[in-house]
């Protein structure tokens, strides 16, 4: 009789033992897995939720008129596109403010230009421009090209008499402009936003300070055959 019983316990024991194993394996196990899986995805969403916070208080920190105008400097100083009629429109504009009439242009072909792999690249612009005018005017033009929007710079500066008893030099430099494509998207939603360094904030009030010769096409005059006449 006590073999007997002994041998039911044995078997009730294992019984009890898989009843539980199939409940741990049915129910307490996964039941844990989805705990776990429960804290990771709020984790993951108060982390996010941090990020919003940070982008709320950098967003509306800000002055919504003075992005504007930032904005508005940038596109001027940096251009989004090419475009060589407004390019030539600009930079006759540029003469007339100085005095000086352009009267040789050649284009060259558009190269890349400045960028580590944290900077997205500009396109470069180059033009050889030559004319005749005398010192203060040419000075002039220099420095309407060192502060104009958009921007410009200078290189292979050639500078020579204009010939016995006349006042005029004759100048032939290249210049460069440039454009850069904007960013097709606004990146991804959960990427922290950085405010602008202190270096930034000092080159966008500088552009305030630029004469603005914005690139609009002269539409008029059809027939044109000197673009800067």
């Amino acid at each position: 009789m006590n073999n007997i019983l002994s041998k039911v316990k044995e078997y009730l024991i294992l019984i009890i033992c898989g009843f539980i194993s199939v409940i741990s394996l049915v129910i307490i196990i996964p039941g844990i897995q989805s705990i776990f899986s429960t804290r990771e995805e709020m984790t993951a969403k108060e982390r996010t939720r941090d990020l919003y916070d940070q982008k709320i208080d950098i967003l509306s920190s800000q002055n919504l008129p003075g992005i504007k105008k930032d904005l508005i400097n940038s596109l001027l100083a940096l251009p989004s596109s090419y475009d060589s009629p407004s390019l030539l429109n600009a930079l006759e504009k540029i003469a007339t403010a100085s005095g000086v009439s352009i009267s040789g242009l050649q284009f060259s072909q558009p190269s890349t230009a400045g960028g580590g792999e944290a900077v997205t690249t500009a396109t470069k612009n180059t033009f050889a421009l030559s004319t005749n005018s005398d010192y203060a005017h040419i000075i002039a033009l220099f420095r309407n090209f060192e502060n104009t929007l958009p921007l410009f710079t200078i290189e292979n500066i050639g500078l020579r008499s204009g010939g016995e008893g006349s006042a005029d030099l004759s100048l032939s430099f290249g210049i460069s402009s440039y454009y850069q494509s904007l960013p097709t998207t606004l990146g991804d939603k959960t990427t922290p936003v950085a405010d602008l360094a202190v270096s930034q904030k000092e080159l966008l009030t500088a552009l305030e300070g630029y004469s603005n010769y914005p690139l609009v096409p002269d539409t008029s005059g059809v027939g044109k055959t000197n673009p800067f006449k």
